[in-house]
């Protein structure tokens, strides 16, 4: 393939990832728009930018109802939610959601998977506790 054909494919990609979302990629963002469609839900918003002019956004946010989902990969890896700097830096974002009056729930890949997930996010959204799981 010639460079020039090369270089349009990623255009075309690029340019396909922007109208479905900024983290069109992520397979478990888009498992739970799937899943709050399947549960009757809102819509959730990718990549909301909550507190401009900073940069921090929500992997996905209820915005009428100001509830965030952020989803925690790489925990068991070292990734960058569970190292030092990423970890001071997400506690200064979340303490500023929680100052603009947002709830942040944070989840991981396999919560998205296996349904509990989006049965907190209904609870939440609902107003229907449902009893912790041991």
């Amino acid at each position: 393939m010639s460079a020039r054909g090369a270089w349009t494919q990623r255009v075309q990609r690029v340019s396909k990832r922007r109208q479905l979302g900024a983290s069109a990629g992520n397979a478990s963002q888009q498992a739970l728009v799937l899943q709050s469609q399947v549960y009757g839900l809102a819509t959730p918003v990718l990549e909301h930018r909550f507190a401009p002019p900073r940069r921090w956004r929500f992997d996905l946010a209820f915005v009428a109802q100001k509830l965030a989902v952020e989803i925690d990969g790489g925990v068991w890896t070292q990734g960058r939610h569970t190292r030092g700097t990423g970890y001071v830096k997400d506690c200064e974002k979340f303490a500023h959601a929680a100052i603009l009056g947002w709830r942040v729930m944070r989840v991981v890949p396999q919560q998205v998977k296996n349904g509990q997930a989006i049965r907190w996010i209904e609870a939440a959204l609902t107003g229907r506790a449902q009893e912790p799981s041991v």
